[in-house]
């Protein structure tokens, strides 16, 4: 409430009673139930991208905004980049000089013959197209781990351990028990992801973390899955995979982090990429 009087000059002149709140569970929940309406009633079975620009302002600074939401009625290169360039003129700025367009590196974005940045630059001629530096550093990432037995190994056990304790309730009451009985600090584990790497560090530290509640556990459950995974992780060469890859990716991450900031550079991303490939050697 107190966040909503500074927008409100209704609640800023109200003087409530001091014993309303609003904190109560019940009251809370009230809250979440009417958001929930709010939110579902609103959401459409469509294909709604949203559009984002960035600008060059005259001190040199660069500034990022929302342009639209617009729905798509068609999901080829050519649909996409016209009405791209449809929102550009509803928005007043097809006379602005395009420079630059960014998308991932799915085909139908960065084809280079019949991509939307082919298309579009139909319209805007001097755009160049800028693969996400950022989503660049997780591919090469990802498949030069698919490249590496031992890599291929650990990652797989640790989704396995994820699964283990995720699926289950049971499992996953007793994982949170062990934790505090350990005097550990109450931590979830981490499904990994093949789009986001950053989740195999924030899993490698999660398992390393709570490694003895982890094995407490599986000491404690005689299935066979329960067996197989202590067994392995008992095994040096998983926890020395551990350690390891917790050491190489703390150095990436710094880079992945970076190369996601709004007032990034050229220059600063070549000398952040510089130092990362120095430090890996």
């Amino acid at each position: 409430m107190e966040l909503l009087k500074e927008f409100d000059h209704f609640l800023q002149k109200h003087n409530p009673p001091s014993n309303a709140q609003y904190i109560s569970p019940t009251s809370q929940n009230e809250m979440i139930d009417c958001c929930a309406q709010d939110v579902t009633s609103v959401i459409v079975p469509k294909s709604i991208p949203s559009w984002q620009m960035r600008q060059g302002m005259k001190n040199q600074s660069m500034k990022e905004r929302f342009l639209a939401l617009a729905e798509i009625q068609s999901f080829d290169a050519k649909s996409i980049a016209n009405e791209l360039q449809q929102q550009i003129q509803n928005n007043g700025l097809a006379e602005l000089k395009c420079v630059a367009q960014t998308y991932d590196g799915a085909a139908v974005m960065s084809g280079s013959t019949g991509g939307v940045q082919t298309h579009f630059r139909r319209f805007h001629p001097e755009a160049i197209y800028v693969h996400c530096y950022a989503h660049e550093l997780n591919l090469v990432l990802c498949h030069t781990c698919k490249a590496i037995p031992e890599a291929v190994e650990l990652f797989s056990l640790l989704e396995c351990v994820y699964s283990f304790f995720s699926t289950s309730l049971v499992n996953h009451h007793k994982f949170m028990e062990a934790q505090t009985r350990l005097g550990l600090t109450t931590t979830e584990l981490v499904q990994l992801s093949n789009t986001r790497w950053a989740c195999q560090l924030r899993s490698i530290n999660a398992v390393l973390e709570t490694l003895p509640a982890i094995l407490e556990c599986l000491s404690a459950n005689r299935s066979p899955i329960a067996v197989g995974l202590r067994a392995k992780l008992y095994k040096f060469s998983a926890v020395y995979a551990l350690l390891m890859f917790q050491s190489l990716l703390s150095v990436t991450e710094g880079l992945h982090k970076l190369l996601q900031k709004e007032t990034l550079d050229l220059a600063e991303a070549l000398i952040c990429k510089q130092l990362q490939v120095h430090a890996l050697n």
